[in-house]
């Protein structure tokens, strides 16, 4: 919700102003956990830790490309997708020490300190990116109707899909690989952090080989490559479950290879879905990561049933959702010129 919030609102008022806002709010409600003397009090700061915490997500996206072409943005969102790749690795390793060193105030005493770092940085290095000549001053019943019109382009219902749905595949790997490997596949914690490693090193080596192939290849190819190998692999994952045919060894080379796919799609496919909006890339950037979010929720509990035809099964699903997306609605060529807002303004 509340990418939602500050999305449209910085396409109105510019990035900068929110970023800061929204990572003080942060900050403050990180420090009220930290001193929060029931459960209540700690869950409402977490509500707005949470909320608050969104304004970074849509407006790193949001000024990513107001700065860049689709081409620049897509790098760019590549190696976001790096940090991505990596923060699931690194996170529960440095929260488990901090957690044994302070305890959960501790982990909390840490988020703040992070959180007003942001700040500081948004405050000290960060520019406008949308200059005000550039900003919507429209009343919001023109605002919707124009981001409707925007948000409803076949380009960017497409490539959002994309984003979504092979996320969401991932989303189901990383929400049901924990239980499928280690009570169905009887593989130690220490293995499982081993693969889930690998996982993460694979797909960080992508985004990274993505972002340099950029240089010199069509973002559009590189999308279909790597949507092709996910869903190929995650085809295959499922076949050898129904079969009883899938051993630890293929099913952790198969998870790797699928994982290590989403590397060539998400940074690509949100390059392509904001600049298909690009005068409302703040409300452009929360729909994309609201619907993210939204599926991701909807489908880990699907996935974290401990079965690994479950787990596949949604991964399966995922990909080729967002193969037919590709094919039905995403073609390829430059963006459409926007369309003249004479009769709204």
């Amino acid at each position: 919700m509340g990418q939602l919030i500050f999305g449209p609102l910085s396409d109105r008022i510019g990035r900068r102003t929110i970023l800061i806002a929204s990572t003080a709010v942060c900050a403050v409600a990180s420090a009220a956990c930290v001193v929060a003397p029931d459960l209540p009090v700690l869950v409402g700061g977490r509500l707005v830790q949470g909320f608050a915490g969104a304004g970074g997500i849509v407006l790193g996206r949001a000024i990513i490309a107001d700065t860049s072409d689709e081409r620049t943005a897509a790098r760019a969102f590549s190696v976001l997708m790096t940090v991505g790749a990596l923060a699931p690795v690194l996170a529960p390793v440095l929260g488990g020490v901090v957690a044994v060193a302070g305890g959960w105030r501790g982990v909390f005493a840490v988020l703040t300190v992070v959180a007003v770092a942001m700040c500081v940085g948004a405050v000290v290095l960060l520019p406008e990116s949308l200059p005000p000549a550039r900003r919507d001053s429209a009343a919001w019943s023109t605002t919707l109707r124009r981001a409707g019109r925007a948000l409803s382009r076949r380009r960017f219902i497409g490539s959002t899909a994309v984003v979504v749905f092979s996320y969401g595949a991932l989303i189901a790997d990383v929400s049901g690989s924990s239980f499928v490997l280690q009570e169905q596949y009887a593989l130690t914690p220490a293995g499982y952090a081993l693969a889930f490693a690998a996982n993460a090193a694979g797909l960080t080596l992508a985004s990274v080989a993505n972002a340099r192939l950029l240089r010199r290849a069509e973002p559009r190819r590189l999308l279909v490559l790597g949507l092709g190998v996910q869903t190929v692999a995650a085809a295959v994952l499922v076949g050898c479950a129904l079969v009883g045919v899938l051993s630890t060894p293929l099913l952790l080379l198969l998870l790797w290879v699928g994982v290590t796919a989403v590397g060539f799609v998400v940074g690509n496919a949100t390059a392509a879905a904001l600049a298909e909006a690009p005068r409302e890339r703040g409300t452009a950037s929360a729909v994309v990561g609201a619907a993210q979010f939204a599926l991701a929720a909807a489908i880990a509990p699907i996935a974290g049933t401990g079965s690994a035809v479950a787990m596949t099964s949604t991964m399966t699903v995922c990909a080729a959702v967002a193969v037919l997306t590709l094919a039905l609605t995403v073609r390829a060529g430059r963006v459409a010129p926007e369309p003249s807002l004479t009769s709204d303004t």
